[in-house]
């Protein structure tokens, strides 16, 4: 993660974009037969870290677009470990939240694209961390998609 910290907006939105194509591919060569399965005890399938994306990505995106749009805005928690039972996992459409992924990250990279310099150095009031600027948590972001994708590549074995 430190890694990401040190980018810059252009580096990260670069990342960013080659990250979201890596995990859709991956995600899109998941035989549907296989989908569902689970690499062992307590592991997720691929279906949910799919679905895990979608919802973890529009978490994301509703915190940049609140620190661009409103002044220190305080950051939602996402509660990971409730979603899967909370938000079905077990039933929804993993091409659905595929889908999801990909809509949204067009939307981000679309989005921050446009920020200016002073917009990346906006904050907002994260619930653990205090203040945190635009690219922090974007940077965690990136780095979000980067371990998903190893869990997910994991998973598939």
């Amino acid at each position: 993660m430190g890694e990401m910290m040190s980018a810059t907006p252009a580096e990260l939105l670069a990342s960013f974009k080659r990250l979201g194509k890596e995990f859709a591919d991956l995600a899109n060569s998941v035989p549907v037969t296989r989908l569902n399965e689970s690499p062992g005890p307590d592991q997720w399938s691929a279906a949910y870290i799919i679905h895990h994306m979608a919802d973890g990505d529009l978490h994301f995106a509703t915190r940049y677009l609140h620190i661009l749009a409103a002044e220190k805005p305080q950051i939602i928690a996402f509660n990971e470990e409730e979603y899967p039972e909370r938000t079905n996992y077990a039933d929804r459409d993993a091409q659905a939240s595929l889908a999801c992924f990909v809509g949204t990250h067009r939307l981000i990279e679309d989005v921050l694209s446009h920020a200016s310099d002073s917009d990346w150095n906006r904050v907002g009031m994260h619930f653990e961390l205090g203040e945190v600027t635009l690219k922090d948590v974007f940077a965690k972001a990136v780095s979000h998609t980067e371990a998903h994708i190893g869990q997910l590549r994991e998973t598939l074995g």
